[in-house]
């Protein structure tokens, strides 16, 4: 699965400490991180897509009979929205070190390079290896040994003051641009230099913004990624793409087992698609639950209310992003086997 994906190419104490406050948006293009070093951007400061359309459970709620409170529908687009809101702010983080790398080298051709990271107001020392390794773990190494051709490969440590430990290591084919955020990959572990970020989350993100009609990322994540959500595996995807009346329009995908979830899903496989602008929401699941099974299909539903309608309001939709994301067997977001435990140098 990870050879598959590098060759298509992507808090329990509070996302804005987890952000470290410097995600960009990802939108559609710019590297956006504000910084002019010697080294143009080898990483996009961030690659969030924007889905602030549908409701997200924030860290103070507590959960509780949120499976009885709101219905099969409500819960759906919670879960959904929720999930993707915390896999976008662990990659933002990530890919906003970039700035701070470029900042610390002195020469194009630096490989390896030595600095600090602000985070939270604490200091952080990193070490950052551009040489190329194997990736995905299919015998040969990727990158191009340096951080201004493409594909750029990337290692990272951090030392949070008790050793260093892998921080996050990318595989960029399409640098960013000024038109667009590129195609690259990410596997991060967040605590490794947050501490404020829970010690069992682990993601690999791969994205793509090199067309204009459409931009997606991908997720695979486990650990603790909220106060009440908890992914054994996990499995997420954004797509956004725009139809040909000229709107947007956006579906999101999960498929996740859970150890832990405010709705009482153990496993979950969804799909919400939506018009930008629009009143109503198209909705696919099937989910075993402690609360009971939940299992529909193409259910339009009010957008702001999440209650189903029947008058054909969603018939008009683009579904071709709707079939489920097939369910992960784990360890998709483990580090590579090159990415040593401890530094290169």
């Amino acid at each position: 699965m990870r050879a598959t994906l590098a060759l298509i190419a992507p808090l329990a104490v509070g996302i804005a400490l987890l952000a470290g406050g410097c995600p960009g948006t990802g939108g559609t293009g710019g590297t956006g991180d504000g910084n002019t070093p010697t080294v143009a951007a080898f990483l996009p400061a961030g690659v969030t897509l924007d889905i602030s359309e549908l409701p997200q459970d924030s860290d103070t709620d507590t959960g509780q009979n949120a499976a009885t409170q709101r219905n099969a529908y409500e819960r759906v687009v919670r879960n959904a929205a929720t999930i993707v809101y915390r896999f976008h702010r662990f990659a933002d983080e990530a890919l906003a070190r970039g700035a701070d790398i470029r900042a610390a080298m002195t020469d194009p051709n630096q490989i390896q390079v030595t600095g600090t990271f602000t985070i939270n107001g604490v200091q952080v020392a990193f070490k950052a290896d551009f040489a190329a390794f194997d990736f995905n773990g299919d015998g040969h190494l990727e990158g191009s040994g340096n951080a201004h051709t493409e594909p750029v490969a990337l290692r990272v440590w951090a030392d949070r003051g008790s050793g260093y430990q892998p921080y996050f290591c990318a595989l960029v084919t399409k640098r960013p641009t000024t038109a667009n955020l590129g195609t690259g990959s990410v596997y991060a572990k967040p605590s490794a230099a947050n501490a404020a970020a829970p010690d069992n989350v682990q993601v690999f993100v791969d994205y793509d913004r090199t067309q204009a009609d459409h931009k997606w990322n991908l997720a695979y994540v486990s650990g603790r990624l909220h106060p009440n959500y908890t992914i054994s595996n996990g499995f997420a995807r954004v797509d956004v793409r725009t139809n040909a009346a000229g709107g947007t329009e956006k579906t999101v995908r999960n498929s996740d087992t859970f150890s832990n979830n405010p709705y009482g899903f153990q496993t979950y496989q969804g799909s919400v698609h939506y018009q930008v602008g629009g009143t109503f929401a198209l909705l696919s699941a099937q989910a075993t639950a402690t609360t009971g099974e939940v299992s529909f299909t193409d259910k339009c539903v009010n957008l702001t209310t999440r209650e189903l309608v029947t008058g054909g309001q969603c018939d008009s939709f683009d579904t071709q992003d709707m079939v489920f994301l097939d369910v992960p067997i784990g360890g998709e977001s483990t580090f590579p086997v090159a990415f040593p435990t401890t530094p290169t140098f």
